[in-house]
């Protein structure tokens, strides 16, 4: 039993038991059942000795019960309905309590708590999803909505030829349509076991240079908007001045 895990010599104690055998129980500080194991590898813990050790997170909320002494049934409003996620119709199929008030519950219509629990059991997908093995479901996801021919066919054949063997670098250079760059950071991030870091690099980088290339069409652009809409304004005011003019010089024509 570990009271709490607060740092990473705590973290590295509970999981050394836990490897050896031990049930170990223990809490953190987390905001959902999720969170513990994004916590447990901030704290510095390999996400394979997460996987390994971690069998079921729990997280709880207290919630205050509808005193039993005082409640009476009512039907909630649809704004109550949607703030539980709940269609009005499915409104008729739940009995909803309040409270209306009693010398139990002290005339607040609760008496009481329970708990809502959350539970996070570490199947196997969720392992494979901690330890970076959703990479080929995530480019099966951009293939479909990159609305891109050429390129969904690229990411189709390069996770055909991961799938058999081929490492990610490769394949993506085999197809001929991914910048070098992007390639070279792939490659350095598979030989140095940090592939994640290098595609995270990788995105920014390009973000980077979309902002550079957004920058320059604007500074380019701009004049020319400058100089479009002065001509504009210069026909519009040619168009309602040239009426005047010419009716005034046609006047002083007729007085002479």
């Amino acid at each position: 039993m570990v009271g709490e895990i607060r740092d990473l010599e705590t973290a590295e104690m509970a999981i050394r038991s836990a490897l050896t055998g031990h049930l170990v129980l223990s809490t953190l500080h987390a905001n959902d059942a999720v969170g513990t194991v994004i916590r447990l590898i901030n704290m510095g813990i390999e996400p394979f000795l997460v996987c390994s050790s971690l069998s079921l997170a729990v997280a709880q909320r207290l919630v205050r019960v509808v005193c039993p002494s005082c409640r009476e049934p009512f039907v909630p409003s649809q704004e109550l309905l949607a703030s539980l996620g709940l269609r009005p119709d499915e409104g008729g199929e739940v009995l909803f309590y309040r409270g209306t008030g009693c010398r139990r519950c002290k005339n607040t219509g609760y008496y009481g708590r329970t708990a809502i629990i959350e539970m996070l059991e570490m199947r196997q997908e969720i392992r494979d999803l901690v330890l970076g093995r959703a990479l080929l479901e995530a480019l099966r996801l951009v293939s479909q909505t990159s609305g891109n021919r050429v390129v969904e066919r690229a990411i189709l054949n390069s996770i055909d030829a991961i799938r058999n063997g081929s490492s990610i670098a490769d394949s993506f250079r085999a197809e001929g349509i991914f910048p070098e760059t992007l390639i070279q950071l792939i490659y350095s991030g598979e030989e140095a076991g940090e592939l994640e870091r290098m595609l995270n690099k990788g995105a920014d980088f390009y973000e980077q240079q979309v902002e550079a290339s957004t920058t320059t069409l604007t500074s380019v652009l701009e004049p020319l908007l400058i100089i479009l809409v002065g001509g504009l304004v210069g026909i519009i005011l040619i168009c309602l001045f040239l009426p005047i003019f010419n009716l005034g010089k046609a006047i002083r024509g007729g007085r002479m």
